[in-house]
């Protein structure tokens, strides 16, 4: 009697440690898989991130070094007209350009 009683303990026990050994090994599992998630993300963002910087170093490159990418900037942006240039104007534009003044 005292013999089973023994083994039943030891088998409450085992099963008591086996369940907080399997919570605890969740709950880690839950927390790595959450850390790997992030971890992927952050990756993912400072690939972007590194891509951006480089085009911006090439823009801040061009806008110091490169005269003729200024005035392009220049014309797409401010419409600019360089010096000696002429603006030809075509209806087509002139409707379109009267269609968005009426619609605000």
């Amino acid at each position: 009697m005292k013999r089973r009683k023994k083994i039943f303990r030891l088998i409450i026990l085992t099963i008591f440690l086996l369940i907080i050994v399997l919570l605890f090994i969740n709950k880690t599992t839950i927390k790595l898989f959450h850390r790997c998630i992030e971890y992927y993300n952050l990756k993912t963002d400072l690939r972007i991130l590194n891509t951006e910087n480089v085009n911006y170093k090439e823009t801040l490159y061009q806008l110091e070094n490169n005269p003729e990418y200024i005035q392009k900037i220049a014309k797409a942006e401010l419409e600019v007209i360089g010096e000696g240039e002429i603006v030809y104007v075509f209806e087509e534009e002139k409707k379109e350009e009267k269609k968005d003044e009426d619609a605000n």
